[in-house]
C-alpha cells in the first residue's frame, strides 16, 4: 500500500524507481520526502502524513513594498549624493556659506550651540539671532572625525532629506494606502526642487524631515490612541520648528488631521483635547524660549542681524505665498469622498514643509 502511494505520487516528480516488495525498507524515498516518511518493517507498514512543496513559490524574507521603498530611497540617495564634493558655490551660496561659518566656529571656537557665530563681522563676535543649529552642529561634530569639508554639511542635509522621504511614505500610508505612499515617496525622491534643496548645506531639509515625522506620529496617535506616539509628535515637532521657524505652518495639517480623525472615530471629547493641548503647550515652551533668546542675541551684537526678520510680514500679507490659491484649484480635482477627506491633510502639510526661502 505504501509503495503504491509512493509510486503514484512521487514517481512523476522525482523519477523514483519501482518498489517491487511490499515489506522492503524504503530508504531512497525517505531521503527525499520533505516532512514525512514511509517505513515498511517486518511485514508491517506504517504511513505518516506527508506534505509536498514541489511547485510552491520560494518565500521571500523582504516584502515587495519594502523592496520598492528601498529602491526609491536608493534612487533618492544617488540623485542627492551626485557631485557631493561641489564647493558651496551653487544657488543660495550666501546662506550655505553662513551655515558653514557657524559649523566652523563651533568646531574651532566654542561648542555652545546657543551662540551661533558667523565670520563676516570683523574683529567683533559674529553672534546672530538664528534658528536652532541642528544641521551646522551635527556637521561640526562630524568635523572631529573626517575633518572640515563642505561635503560633510551637504551629506548631513542629504541624510535628513532621505529620512524625510521615508517619513512622507509612512504618513501617506497611514492617511491613504500603500500604493499612494510609494508614489508620494517616489515623487519626493525625484522632485528637482527637493533634490536641489536637500543637497544644500541648509537647515531646510532637517526641518522638513522632522515636521513630517511629527505629523506621521500625530496621525499614528490619532489612529491607535497610543500615548507614546503623541509624545514623539510633540518632541520631534518642537525640534523641527526649532530647526527652522516656518515649520510652524504644519500646524494647519495637524489641526485638520486631529479634528477629522477624532470626529470620524467619535473620540472628539474634552479629555482627548485636553491631553493633546498639554502636549502642544509643552512643545511650544522650548520653541518660544529659544526664539526669544535668538531675538535678544541678534539685537545685542553687531551687525544686529536676526535671520528671516523681514519674511514674516510677507508671509502674512501675501496668501499666495502659502499656496492657498493653488489649494483651492487642486481641491476641485478630487471628487471622491475618501480623497476629499484626506487631501487637506496632505496639502496643509505641503504648505508648511516646502522651503519658500533660505534666510
Amino acid at each position: 500500500m505504501t509503495s503504491a502511494f509512493i509510486q503514484s505520487n512521487l514517481t512523476p516528480w522525482l523519477g523514483l524507481v519501482d518498489e517491487r516488495h511490499h515489506g522492503q525498507h524504503e530508504s531512497d524515498a525517505s531521503s527525499i520526502v520533505d516532512r514525512g516518511q514511509s517505513l515498511v518493517s517486518h511485514g508491517k507498514s506504517r504511513s505518516i502524513r506527508m506534505k509536498f512543496h514541489f511547485k510552491g513559490r520560494i518565500p521571500c524574507l523582504i516584502s515587495r513594498n519594502a523592496l520598492l521603498l528601498t529602491g526609491i530611497l536608493v534612487l533618492g540617495a544617488v540623485l542627492r549624493f551626485n557631485n557631493i564634493t561641489q564647493p558651496l558655490i551653487d544657488n543660495f551660496n550666501w546662506r550655505q556659506a553662513s551655515t558653514a561659518m557657524m559649523a566652523s566656529n563651533f568646531y574651532h571656537k566654542s561648542w555652545n550651540i546657543f551662540y551661533p557665530e558667523v565670520s563676516w563681522t570683523g574683529s567683533s563676535p559674529g553672534y546672530q539671532g538664528r534658528e536652532f543649529q541642528t544641521v551646522s552642529y551635527i556637521a561640526a561634530l562630524l568635523y572631529l572625525v573626517a575633518g572640515e569639508h563642505d561635503w560633510i554639511g551637504r551629506s548631513v542635509a542629504v541624510l535628513f532629506g532621505l529620512w524625510g522621504i521615508f517619513a512622507l511614505y509612512q504618513l501617506v500610508r497611514r492617511v491613504w494606502d500603500e500604493e499612494r505612499a510609494l508614489l508620494s515617496a517616489a515623487v519626493m525622491a525625484v522632485l528637482p526642487g527637493s533634490i536641489f534643496i536637500e543637497r544644500s548645506f541648509l537647515p531646510d531639509p532637517a526641518m522638513v524631515a522632522l515636521v513630517t515625522t511629527s505629523v506621521w506620529m500625530l496621525v499614528a496617535y490619532l489612529q491607535t490612541d497610543r500615548l507614546r506616539f503623541l509624545l514623539l509628535a510633540g518632541v520631534i515637532g518642537a525640534w523641527g520648528v526649532l530647526t527652522k521657524l516656518p515649520g510652524l505652518v504644519v500646524g494647519f495639517a495637524m489641526l485638520y488631521a486631529t479634528l477629522t480623525i477624532l470626529r470620524r472615530r467619535h473620540w472628539l471629547n474634552r479629555r482627548k483635547i485636553a491631553v493633546m493641548s498639554i502636549v502642544v503647550a509643552l512643545a511650544l515652551v522650548p520653541v518660544t524660549l529659544y526664539y526669544l533668546w535668538a531675538v535678544h542675541l541678534g539685537r545685542s551684537y553687531p551687525p544686529y542681524h536676526i535671520a528671516g526678520e523681514g519674511n514674516w510680514s510677507e508671509l502674512l500679507l501675501r496668501p499666495s505665498y502659502l499656496g492657498v490659491q493653488q489649494l483651492a484649484v487642486d481641491s476641485t480635482r478630487y471628487r471622491s469622498r475618501r480623497a476629499g477627506n484626506n487631501l487637506p491633510i496632505l496639502w496643509f502639510f505641503q504648505m508648511g514643509t516646502q522651503p519658500k526661502c533660505c534666510v
